[in-house]
């Protein structure tokens, strides 16, 4: 593991997967593994060799990986993690945090907060988390909203996914957003809200329970639309 500071560094990774980590950073951070023009504050001039991994800030980060295998954490604050064409692992841990995993099969693990998790292609594991603070009611959502063609999402039996979501897995997932195509979703135990897109397509929602599950339609409910 390697550190940030405030100057920049050029940061140098061996065998195995090494992590850039900004845990004493005194602000947010965005880092960008592939394209680190993008990178600012603490992480502004950083280079990377060899690095598969970022670890945030206790800020509000924004935290890119690259078309490697990487690992991306978040720590506390609001993130917004995402991955492109390898099998990442993002980890949100404390804060409402938006996480994408992009091209490729990968992991994604809310951690305490209301987050929304976006898988993209390939076969992934979107995991809202355990809480830490079983007193807090939090709500983690997975997000079809910006795919091109229609999506069956079943948060009960994930084995059934298909159409956009072939391989999909969810654990601890309590709300669906949908395409806005036809799709069909089905719900949990406890109380789920499912968003379908208006205008495009016919929905099915199965296992809709009225007076506990919630029902909204449009846009401006959805993430990467």
């Amino acid at each position: 593991m390697t550190t940030g500071c405030a100057a920049a560094l050029g940061l140098i990774g061996g065998d195995g997967s090494d992590v850039a980590a900004y845990d004493f950073a005194r602000e947010a951070v965005v880092v960008d593994l592939a394209d680190t023009a993008q990178n600012t504050r603490w992480a502004a001039g950083d280079r990377y060799t060899m690095i598969e991994g970022v670890w945030g800030s206790g800020f509000d980060d924004t935290l890119r990986g690259d078309e490697s295998d990487n690992i991306l954490r978040g720590r506390s604050g609001v993130d917004e993690m995402s991955g492109q064409g390898g099998n990442e692992t993002l980890e949100g841990d404390p804060g409402d945090d938006l996480l994408s995993g992009g091209d490729g099969s990968d992991r994604l693990l809310g951690g305490d907060g209301n987050d929304v998790l976006l898988g993209g292609a390939g076969a992934d594991t979107m995991d809202g988390g355990i809480r830490s603070n079983r007193t807090l009611s939090e709500v983690d959502t997975v997000t079809y909203a910006s795919e091109t063609g229609a999506v069956r999402a079943d948060l009960a039996f994930s084995e059934v996914n298909g159409l956009a979501a072939p391989g999909d897995t969810f654990v601890l997932i309590e709300d669906l957003i949908g395409t806005a195509f036809n799709d069909t979703l089905r719900g949990g135990s406890g109380a789920n809200t499912f968003v379908v897109l208006a205008d495009i397509g016919s929905d099915v929602i199965e296992d809709f329970e009225l007076g506990v599950g919630r029902l909204m339609i449009g846009w401006h409910f959805g993430y990467g639309s």
